[in-house]
């Protein structure tokens, strides 16, 4: 696994777009980010594979602090993305009622699903719509997240 550290400075689509891919190891380091993230899974930088997810995580938990800079955008959102992992952060979603911390959903019109798609010990605010929705996934995993607000799903710990 190659890790890549990205820091509050960086344009962190930028550098996910630059080197994503398989077995990619994406460090957030300590502070606040504002950013909505976007994965497509017919994008190869965008995926892992089952032996070699791509990871996204905070440095040390809870330290990076993601907050929605776009409140018409989820925080983060893959479609029909592929063995992605999202662990150990905190993070703030957009206001807007429709729009999620972090939603992974499937192109129903191409027939495509989210594969693999884990979400662990994140700590979020659901301001607008839900903190985590997985829509169409196959073996997906939500664990040991802790939500403020409503609308958690899964094996989740409200607060």
């Amino acid at each position: 696994m190659e890790s890549v550290y990205i820091t509050p400075q960086d344009d962190a689509q930028a550098v996910i777009d630059a080197f994503g891919g398989p077995g990619m190891d994406f460090v957030f380091t300590r502070g606040e980010y504002r950013v909505n993230l976007i994965f497509f899974g017919n994008n190869p930088k965008h995926n892992g594979t089952k032996s070699q997810p791509m990871t996204l995580r905070s440095e040390e938990l809870r330290g990076a602090y993601l907050k929605a800079k776009d409140n018409d955008r989820d925080l983060i959102q893959g479609f029909s993305s592929r063995y992605v992992t999202i662990h150990g952060f905190k993070g703030k979603g957009p206001s807007n009622p429709t729009r999620q911390c972090f939603h992974f959903n499937g192109e129903s019109k191409k027939g495509t699903h989210p594969i693999g798609v884990t979400i662990t010990e994140n700590r979020l605010l659901r301001e607008g719509g839900d903190a985590i929705k997985l829509s169409e996934v196959v073996d997906g995993e939500i664990s040991r997240n802790e939500i403020d607000g409503q609308y958690a799903q899964g094996d989740v710990k409200e607060s």
